[in-house]
């Protein structure tokens, strides 16, 4: 009997002759593909090296568990997901070989510092190469945090990279922007330039530009300006750049896990304000939610692109995001990218990190290893910096929609 269940779950609209034609898109997600355990016993990594030899390969995806597994499994975990079934070779460092390589590009990723998004920046990686089918190698070197760093670059330096992707935060950036390494062309997807207190002609940063969001939603409105900060690292310094551009601003910090936000809200500040809000997007829901609640008449709801996320229809009513703008940095995606993402787990027209890594790929590939190659995407590069376009959206009923 087998041990495992390859399961998948398909979504189909409802008959069209049965409700009217309509141009809205379905609410239901697109079909998923997932693996499913059905053994009660963990398989560490000894268990999963025999499932390979065996070529069990599905039941290695059921069983996998990423506490439970070394680098070289996660690694290959990854590669089956993006559809490369080849045979399980053990080597030194683990990486994702789409193609007969000429190029290497080293993918850091500090796994503690960056988390959650480490799967992401890695799944991208894999995804992007499965669409373009281009001849370069990613290499990817996971250690805990940025503290290790200067080892990690001493051994990509060693062996002769040109090329680096590294997902980090402004404390890497000094080591990164060190003289020994001028010469590896360094791609920075976390972090926007203005942001960035060590700049090289070798380093170009591709980080959402928040400032240019605030900016554009701030000329939406008129009057009074309040803003609320979470008390995260994004949501204060997302404060801090709102009080540049309006030093008039009503500024507070809601760092509280109460329900009840009411002593918070009812501020004076807020009344009759435009509001900023830099929080969670669960936070950003329970907050514009107890704005109706409570009476705290604000004119405007306003949210940089951490809350574009359809949970944003789950988790608010329809009257709470009737005056909410938000703003978004990234422009229309490849098809191919799109599917070759969601197959890995990664919504690509959502996630804030994942689709400056993939341009990162796509640019060091186009510019620099093969110049024939068409490019999947649309922005420029000016400077130290990626040039993302500003759009307002505005959550309808039907979803998300451009505000002119």
């Amino acid at each position: 009997m087998k041990k495992s269940l390859r399961a998948f779950l398909l979504s189909i609209s409802c008959c069209a002759s049965l409700f009217g034609a309509a141009n809205k898109l379905s609410d239901i997600e697109p079909a998923r593909e997932f693996y499913v355990d059905l053994e009660p016993k963990a398989c560490d990594t000894k268990c999963l090296v025999t499932l390979l030899k065996k070529g069990q390969i599905f039941s290695f995806l059921s069983r996998f568990r990423e506490n439970l597994a070394n680098d070289e499994l996660s690694m290959k975990y990854r590669d089956f997901l993006a559809g490369n079934f080849g045979s399980f070779v053990t080597s030194s460092t683990p990486s994702f070989v789409p193609t007969s390589s000429s190029t290497k590009i080293a993918v850091l990723i500090p796994q503690k510092t960056i988390k959650s998004y480490s799967v992401i920046v890695s799944n991208s990686i894999i995804a992007y190469s499965a669409a373009a089918k281009n001849k370069a190698l990613a290499q990817f070197f996971l250690f805990d945090d940025e503290s290790n760093i200067g080892s990690v670059l001493e051994n990509v330096l060693a062996q002769g990279f040109n090329y680096a992707i590294a997902p980090v935060t402004d404390a890497a950036l000094e080591q990164i922007a060190d003289e020994r390494y001028k010469g590896i062309f360094f791609y920075v997807p976390t972090l926007h330039a203005s942001l960035a207190r060590y700049e090289q002609p070798n380093i170009l940063f591709g980080g959402v530009d928040y400032d240019g969001q605030i900016r554009s939603l701030s000329q939406k409105t008129d009057g009074k300006i309040a803003s609320i900060s979470d008390g995260s690292r994004l949501g204060s310094m997302l404060n801090r750049q709102v009080a540049v551009q309006n030093p008039d601003a009503f500024l507070s910090v809601i760092e509280t896990k109460n329900v009840d936000l009411r002593g918070e809200l009812r501020r004076s500040g807020f009344m009759g304000a435009s509001v900023f809000l830099n929080t969670t997007l669960l936070k950003t829901s329970l907050i514009s939610s107890q704005f109706r609640v409570y009476d705290v008449n604000v004119k405007k709801v306003l949210c940089t692109q951490i809350c574009y996320d359809p949970a944003l229809f789950s988790l608010t009513q329809p009257s709470d995001r009737a005056n909410m703008l938000i703003a978004i940095s990234f422009s229309d995606i490849d098809e191919n990218l799109l599917a070759n993402a969601k197959l890995l787990g990664v919504d690509l027209k959502y996630d804030r990190v994942a689709y400056p890594v993939m341009f990162g790929m796509d640019y060091i590939i186009t510019n620099f290893i093969d110049k024939n190659a068409n490019s999947f995407f649309m922005e420029s590069v000016s400077g130290s910096q990626v040039q993302y376009k500003t759009q307002i959206l505005q959550p309808t009923k039907s979803g998300f929609e451009i505000v002119e």
